[in-house]
């Protein structure tokens, strides 16, 4: 598993761009699902939650893609295959257009969640459960 986080932050420095959903899948693996294979050790899961494990990690890098967007162009950088782009008519000379309507789209979003909190509910006997909450301003 390390080798694998390991050679996927290694592909951060060295791939700017993922041909096939293969290919993004390999880096996938490495930087998101490991981790929750991970972290599926340290809660001393059993085995076969191993599957979902690694999902909810691919489920939460997707997540910092989206989040990453408007940077990551900046920085020439894109997590999403360029054959579904292409299948999408998002050819590489409209993408700075696309990434203009992106950047603002994702910084318009960040301010209007701009107030979300987070909460613990108690329970009774005590106990408190983590309960995310969506405060808009």
């Amino acid at each position: 598993m390390v080798d694998a986080f390991l050679g996927s932050m290694e592909m951060d420095i060295t791939v700017s761009q993922y041909e096939t959903e293969k290919d993004l899948l390999g880096y996938l693996y490495g930087s998101s699902e490991v981790v929750g294979l991970m972290m599926a050790r340290i809660l001393r899961l059993p085995e076969r939650a191993d599957h979902a494990a690694r999902l909810l990690g691919r489920a939460m890098q997707y997540i910092n893609f989206i989040r990453d967007i408007p940077e990551d162009l900046t920085l020439g950088r894109l997590y999403f295959p360029v054959q579904e782009l292409n299948q999408f008519g998002l050819a590489s000379s409209m993408r700075p257009i696309y990434g203009a309507i992106l950047r603002h789209s994702t910084h318009s979003c960040k301010d209007r969640l701009g107030g979300m909190r987070y909460g613990r509910k108690r329970q009774s006997g005590g106990s408190h459960q983590f309960q995310p909450a969506l405060l808009f301003r």
